[in-house]
């Protein structure tokens, strides 16, 4: 289905070839117990499922990260959507990694 606005962020198209078919986009069976337009992770199969009506998905290859693959049970609610989000993961890590590094070297200081 063709957008009918202008793309704000182009991208230059991949060549799909070079991409393992498993990990690429696919409509697949689905017989789950949720409502068409539900998003469910498996976080094992590191796969995202849109369940769509008449006993289908869209079944995309997702990154989940390795604390929240052993830590995450259960269910949640997407909490913020937005057409193109920033990544801020990155430095949030960096300024975790700091402020223990700084703690680190505390310890040892009064030890």
């Amino acid at each position: 289905m063709p957008c009918s606005r202008p793309e704000p962020y182009p991208i230059r198209a991949l060549d799909l070839s070079r991409i393992d078919p498993d990990r690429q986009r696919q409509r697949v069976a689905y017989n789950g117990p949720f409502a068409p337009g539900t998003v469910v992770v498996s976080i094992p199969e590191r796969r995202l499922f849109l369940a769509q009506a008449g006993g289908s998905a869209i079944r995309y290859a997702v990154g989940v990260g390795r604390d929240k693959a052993r830590n995450f049970r259960g269910s949640a609610v997407i909490g913020r959507k937005a057409e193109w989000p920033t990544l801020d993961s990155n430095r949030k890590l960096a300024a975790e990694k700091r402020i223990a590094k700084q703690v680190s070297e505390s310890r040892r200081r009064d030890a």
